[in-house]
């Protein structure tokens, strides 16, 4: 399962367990590296056929070398050969020491009696030997196991359950004897520490594991540990005054072993209910994973607990043979964690089938390259058979790679069916995505084949919507209520643009996410029935995220499913970008061409020369900017002695506003020519055509002026238009007679104003593109601003003029143009 994979590297676990790797690391090779002396010792030590706990003898063999001793169960070893017992590692070192198997003078406590024998020795059985060996494969398998998870998990779950493999090593190796007394001492403390602590352990383990939040252990743990630290210390107390011979009542030593007793079953016994509680609660994907861990957790622990029972009563009948059956635990565990994903157990199978068909072929080619054919050759012509060797080794070596991949395949069709439909389909999918470029076409296309091969109950797509939130696209399925929008800047759209993997949400622990998941990742996660979460990524971000329910099938999503999905969901967010580039780059294209027609047809509007009017100049001039807006100005006579101006602005960009503007300058220019209109009945007019002809929402502002040059006036009209500037001399007049803008209602009324226009005096039109021009610190240059520009500059010629104001604009901008600068400057000439 992926998510074991990234917890380690994406979320370190509790500090205090990364803290204790190395100490755990240094204990699980202590064992191991004490283990040989050990048992080498074991192997070599004088065999007596009788088994002692704590100085008290427990059983004698029936076909033991002392079955005629005397000795029976339940009496206490006081002394051997003259040696006062101190504790069992005493006991242990007198009688590995006695290397020539002579017999020993055991002195021995039954009752108030003191008895004394002679004990004989032998070597060690092969039965016991095989006992031995069985129990240091149990232990190798728990060391193993529990240090391949912890090596892959450093977290507190994993820590605990490589703590209590490690502890079950510990009681089922061997350490060599010492006749030093201080690590006599320390020994059998250390001893009784680890066997005390294991409950505590064990406990604690399944107190976190599956279903528990970290914070709801860590309230309970110190607790867990005060009852065996309480033993200990008792413990402790005993086995030191009895190791220095110091009196010691009877009641203490058996007030100890009753609670430790006591103690250990009833921790044991917690931990199985808590276990068994917790497998009860979890959910369906976790149960599969979860139910062989507790059947060999059961087959384990029980017999286990049974012979600790046994062993209290009746101490003759027990035996440590039961204690293989611990190794379903680690088996367990290991069985677990190679079929959800630990490792690929198939692709290890796959290999070895491969390797070995392989070996097979080239040992036949081989025989028949050196040994048939080379014999033939050598018979024939006489050149040794070892000749052939080079040319052998070379022919096999050239055929080792296409045999390798043709018996790949082989393996792959007939072993691992639905892992080579899988391969087929990813090719298959990624050709059928390079011919698509739609977006709507991608995702069909990626539901429909995860649909045939998944059998999802639903499947729920988000896609990034050009903000920063995934927006829901498509619902296939019966889907649930999911939420519409997702942000993807939250710990689960982290979480996916990190790691790039499928997300499997049936087995995501509640430890794992309650610390880390923000409210929208936690209640989007929990939506019913959601089984894997895969994000769909571009190279440098995440696109979008699939949903997909549990299986129709009941099965859960395995490690191949999840491969599938991830390598099917990298081929549609790398062809959705690139989908995505090439609509932008059809649309810039579309939009480039959209903004040259648009500036071809106001270009086309623009008068090309002025009137010739005497004593009368005129200068217009638009500049555009990248949007092409609606400006628009005009100039042209109506007879020999007047000119109409006008400058406007359609509302919008683009070829709609273009067009518009042609519309109005086409019914303008008709009705100024062939009407005779004042400017009021032309501003009328107009307003009328926008309001019947202009799409809601289209408006356009409007100035027009009449020139009358021998009567030396100007009648003008403005219809929502920015109010043209008359310089005369030092004052400057703003011309805003008029009305509200064209289009907005029917049959509006646009006053009319006059005004002297006499040598000497300049008028200037434009539109809002110079008076909203911004600073970059988004202040507008402003009417007042242009106001003291023109009494500044109004002496320049009218092309000097436009110029010198286009420069102004442009700098107070700092070189940005938001939007089109129109002007029309119109100049009475002195005589």
């Amino acid at each position: 399962m992926k998510t074991l994979q990234t917890a380690r590297p994406a979320f370190p676990g509790d500090r205090a367990a990364q803290l204790f790797r190395p100490l755990l690391l240094v204990f699980v090779l202590a064992i191991v590296v004490l283990e040989f002396p050990g048992a080498r010792e074991r192997l070599e030590s004088p065999y007596s056929g009788i088994r002692t706990q704590n100085l008290v003898v427990q059983s004698v063999e029936a076909d033991g070398p002392n079955v005629a001793s005397g000795i029976v169960a339940g009496d206490e070893i006081v002394a051997i050969d003259g040696h006062r017992l101190r504790n069992r590692l005493h006991l242990q070192h007198l009688v590995a020491s006695n290397h020539d198997f002579r017999p020993q003078q055991y002195e021995l406590r039954r009752g108030d009696e003191i008895l004394r024998a002679t004990l004989q020795y032998t070597v060690v059985p092969r039965r016991t030997l095989m006992d031995s060996a069985a129990l240091l494969v149990v232990a190798l398998l728990f060391l193993g196991v529990g240090l391949w998870v912890y090596l892959r998990r450093a977290d507190a779950v994993a820590t605990l359950f490589a703590i209590n493999c490690t502890l079950l090593a510990v009681f089922l190796t061997d350490r060599p004897s010492t006749q030093n007394p201080f690590w006599q001492l320390g020994g059998e403390l250390i001893s009784d520490a680890l066997i005390l602590l294991f409950p505590a352990t064990l406990l604690h383990f399944f107190l976190r594991f599956p279903e528990r939040a970290a914070r709801e252990g860590k309230r309970r743990t110190p607790w867990l540990y005060l009852a065996p630290a309480i033993i200990f210390a008792s413990s402790a107390v005993v086995a030191t005054r009895h190791f220095q011979f110091m009196p010691t009542p009877a009641s203490a030593s058996s007030l100890v072993l009753a609670a430790s007793t006591l103690y250990f079953v009833a921790y044991v016994l917690a931990s199985l209910v808590v276990f068994v509680r917790a497998y009860r609660t979890s959910p369906r994907a976790q149960k599969a994973k979860l139910r062989v861990v507790i059947a060999g957790t059961l087959a384990g622990i029980l017999p286990f607990l049974a012979t600790t029972l046994r062993a209290t009563i009746w101490p003759e009948h027990t035996t440590v043979r039961v204690a293989l059956l611990l190794g379903f635990v680690p088996l367990s565990f290991g069985y677990a964690i190679l079929k959800h994903g630990a490792i690929e157990l198939n692709a290890v199978v796959r290999k070895s089938l491969v390797y070995a068909v392989l070996t097979g072929i080239l040992v036949a080619g081989y025989y028949i390259i050196v040994q048939s054919l080379g014999t033939y050759l050598s018979r024939e012509f006489g050149v040794s058979e070892y000749a052939w060797l080079p040319f052998a080794v070379f022919a096999l070596a050239v055929a080792f790679a296409p045999v390798r991949e043709r018996v790949q395949g082989a393996v792959d069709r007939l072993f691992y069916r639905t892992d080579y439909i899988y391969r087929q389909e990813v090719v298959d999918f990624g050709r059928s995505l390079a011919r698509t470029l739609s977006r709507d076409e991608i995702l069909d296309q990626f539901l429909r084949r995860v649909d045939t091969l998944l059998h999802p109950s639903f499947a729920v797509v988000y896609l990034r919507d050009g903000s920063r939130e995934l927006a829901r696209a498509r619902t296939d399925g019966p889907a649930p209520d999911t939420p519409e929008t997702f942000a993807a800047d939250a710990f689960l759209g982290r979480y996916l643009t990190r790691f790039r993997t499928p997300l499997p949400v049936e087995y995501l622990d509640p430890s794992w996410e309650r610390p880390r998941l923000d409210a929208e990742s936690r209640a989007l996660l929990s939506v019913p029935g959601l089984a894997v979460c895969v994000p769909i990524a571009a190279p440098d971000r995440l696109i979008g995220m699939l949903l997909l329910g549990q299986r129709r099938s009941g099965l859960v999503y395995r490690r191949a499913d999840n491969e599938l999905l991830e390598t099917f969901a990298d081929q549609v967010g790398l062809v959705m970008e690139n989908a995505d580039l090439i609509q932008s780059s059809i649309e810039q294209e579309r939009l480039k061409s959209e903004v040259m027609l648009a500036r071809d047809i106001q270009q086309a509007l623009l008068p090309e020369t002025p009137p010739r009017m005497r004593d009368i100049e005129i200068r217009g001039r638009m500049v555009s900017s990248t949007e092409v807006g609606g400006d628009y100005f005009d100039y042209f006579a109506l007879d020999g002695e007047r000119v109409v101006v006008a400058i406007g602005d359609v509302s919008g960009k683009g070829v709609p506003a273009a067009m518009l503007m042609a519309s109005l300058q086409a019914v303008f220019k008709n009705r100024a020519l062939k009407g005779d209109l004042p400017p009021g009945e032309l501003n009328r007019e107009l307003n009328d055509f926008l309001v019947e002809h202009a799409k809601p929402g289209q408006f356009a502002t409007f100035f027009c002026g009449i020139l009358d040059v021998p009567r030396a006036t100007l009648t003008f009209s403005s219809a929502g238009q920015c109010p043209a500037l008359l310089a005369t001399g030092s004052f400057v007049d703003r011309l805003a007679n008029g009305g509200t803008v064209l289009g907005a209602r029917r049959t509006q009324d646009y006053a009319e104003g006059t005004v002297a226009f006499r040598p000497g005096d300049l008028l200037l039109l434009y539109t809002d593109g110079i008076i909203e021009q911004r600073s970059p610190g988004g202040d507008f240059y402003g009417e007042e601003r242009l106001v003291d520009f023109l009494r500044t500059n109004r002496n320049l010629p009218p092309a000097d003029l436009q110029n010198a104001l286009l420069d102004d604009v442009l700098a107070f901008g700092q070189g940005t143009q938001e939007d089109d600068i129109t002007s029309v400057i119109v100049l009475r000439k002195t005589a």
